[in-house]
């Protein structure tokens, strides 16, 4: 269908970190300070994942989504979240990220008149915290703990990725 002068957009924007296992919404600013303070008594305990029966897919609960108008305000509300990922130093990188990110785009387009209908499209990038040897980069303390998290993930992700191009039934790990 071509895009008609009736047609209109709408462009929905959010971005959340997956954190030592937590996930928290990078646009959120109660979120900025919340993964450091995991495990803590009474410390923010992360966003939930559910199952949305209305949407067919899994969702994140309470996660900010914002309306862009215009490219600029999205690549504002995507600064802001990187600003507010998690990040520590060590040997081999000043500014390594400390989680997994997805940034999600979603275009919803209507058209109006005699035939008219909505279409909607979502586009989500991933950027996965890197794999780490802790022999190579001296990580201690909670840098080495958050080096064991996202190593594990990835191990994890890893198998998930071969299960499902494998086709070994319904199931991945």
């Amino acid at each position: 269908r071509r895009l008609t002068t009736t047609d209109s957009f709408v462009v929905r924007l959010s971005f959340l970190q997956v954190h030592n296992e937590h996930v928290f919404d990078l646009l959120n600013p109660a979120h900025s300070a919340a993964p450091a303070m995991v495990g803590n008594p009474g410390a923010f305990p992360g966003l939930r994942l559910r199952w949305s029966a209305r949407d067919g897919a899994t969702v994140v609960e309470n996660l900010f989504v914002f309306e862009c108008s215009n490219p600029k305000e999205a690549m504002t509300y995507y600064e802001a979240g990187i600003r507010n990922r998690t990040v520590a130093s060590h040997k081999m990188n000043q500014m390594s990220s400390r989680s997994h990110c997805i940034l999600t785009l979603a275009v919803e387009r209507n058209s109006e008149g005699l035939d008219s209908d909505m279409r909607t499209a979502k586009l989500t990038l991933v950027d996965l915290a890197g794999s780490e040897r802790q022999s190579e980069t001296g990580a201690v303390g909670q840098t080495f703990r958050e080096s064991v998290s996202i190593n594990q993930s990835l191990f994890v992700l890893r198998k998930v990725i071969t299960a499902l191009a494998r086709k070994q039934g319904r199931f991945a790990p």
